[in-house]
């Protein structure tokens, strides 16, 4: 998937052992929580920044996951700043700006009793949505995936040559070993277990190569086990950062992997490939007694799931289009990409898009049900005729869906679309 097409994060670790000692605690089926991918935040400014996290802590969700990867300056409109690459120019020549950012952030969101995914490297910076310093070292054949499938990009010789190999793992030392000097004791990332639940290897790793078959299916072990080298017994998860459906994320020399904590679905291709790959996933992933994550997924179309869990996750999830209402901060999808149904892990996901995306979504301040988007005079309601007792409304045109309505009744969330006579489009109990 895009790098930019994250959606939120339905985190449910749901098997039930970890594989490298007993540091790590046994986790028993159904210990589901929830996260957020917003994979440039560290890349935030401040005061933007700190109102994310805040929102993410109102909504009780407990992980955050980022990439280390370049971004522009008000990338996706947020108001960021520049944020380069930890190599930005030649492969091994570093440059820890965006390490540094990190310390800042993992700092901040431990500070709210969040802890951070990092994906050490974005498969879609090898010449697809970006191109960093491997794509001219090694002149991988860079394409526009914006006018072009993601397939396209052909990089399977990145994943194979062992000098980019070779590279890579040198990448991966040097993020793990990176000290953080804004906690006591300056420690390395790869002891910060207080901070960071997981390293992604890389996001979306062999993503769209050979028809979503990896070409190189044991990559991940490998890398892996290099890290567990590196890492020792350090109590952070080690995990996969998912391919980009569920064929190159479910493999099995993933499950059969001892350096792998953690292996981590992707799939974009809606509700009836969660329900028919999902209970698989998590059978191969119980009969390997290792832990699994669903951490990024999406679907399109008007209908809402919900209580997808035990099959999946346990809490309810929807969409417009590809992207969910986190997304609504980084990307304008066009009116094709559009369907009616919207919600995300709790309505504060829904602040959390106007904290982040202030040109798109009215922007609340911190009493976020009793503020100046207040909305009470919208035709909406229960489908029983009974209004919620507040309401936040995204008020833009939305690509021409119009006006969405969220309304909270005690403990329940509703979500209305303006003009749809009161029907229910989405829900969170």
């Amino acid at each position: 998937m895009k790098s930019f097409s994250l959606l939120a994060l339905g985190q449910a670790l749901l098997a039930v052992a970890t594989p490298h000692g007993p540091q790590l605690p046994v986790r028993q089926q159904g210990n589901s929580f929830a996260g957020v991918n917003s994979f440039f935040l560290h890349a935030f400014k401040q005061q933007d920044r700190l109102d994310v996290l805040d929102a993410i802590q109102d909504a009780n969700l407990k992980v955050l996951r980022i990439f280390i990867s370049a971004t522009g300056q008000n990338f996706k409109n947020t108001g960021s700043i520049a944020m380069p690459d930890i190599e930005p120019q030649t492969v091994g020549v570093w440059d820890d700006t965006q390490l540094k950012a990190i310390d800042q952030l993992m700092v901040e969101a431990q500070a709210r009793g969040i802890r951070l995914t990092i994906a050490i490297h974005d498969r879609y910076q090898l010449g697809c949505w970006g191109s960093d310093a491997y794509v001219s070292k090694y002149k991988l054949p860079a394409v526009d995936c914006n006018t072009q499938p993601a397939s396209a990009n052909n990089v399977e010789f990145w994943y194979s040559d062992k000098n980019c190999i070779s590279d890579f793992q040198n990448r991966i030392r040097h993020v793990l070993e990176h000290k953080n000097t804004l906690v006591s004791g300056s420690p390395a990332w790869k002891d910060l277990s207080s901070h960071i639940f997981a390293f992604n290897i890389q996001n979306e790793g062999q993503g769209h190569l050979n028809n979503n078959i990896p070409p190189h299916p044991s990559w991940w072990c490998d890398r892996a086990g290099f890290m567990r080298g590196i890492m020792g017994s350090s109590k952070v998860l080690i995990s996969t950062g998912g391919g980009n459906e569920f064929p190159n994320s479910d493999v099995a020399e993933n499950w059969a992997c001892k350096a792998l904590d953690l292996v981590t679905i992707h799939s974009y291709m809606g509700v009836n490939e969660f329900k028919n790959k999902g209970p698989v996933a998590l059978q191969h992933a119980k009969s390997a007694n290792k832990l699994i994550l669903f951490e990024e997924f999406g679907a399109t179309g008007s209908k809402t799931m919900r209580n997808i869990e035990p099959a999946l996750v346990e809490w309810l999830w929807g969409k417009i289009g590809l992207y969910s209402l986190v997304n609504v901060a980084y990307i304008r999808p066009s009116p094709s990409e559009i369907s009616t149904s919207t919600t995300s892990a709790t309505l504060s996901s829904t602040v959390l898009a106007a904290k982040q995306s202030w040109n798109l979504v009215a922007a609340c301040p911190s009493n976020y049900w009793n503020c100046k988007c207040l909305t009470n005079g919208d035709r909406t309601g229960k489908d029983d005729g009974t209004l919620g007792d507040s309401v936040f409304s995204i008020t833009f045109g939305f690509c021409g869906i119009g006006k969405l309505n969220f309304y909270k009744s005690g403990s329940t969330f509703l979500m209305y679309k303006d003009g749809s006579d009161g029907k229910v489009i989405g829900t969170r109990y």
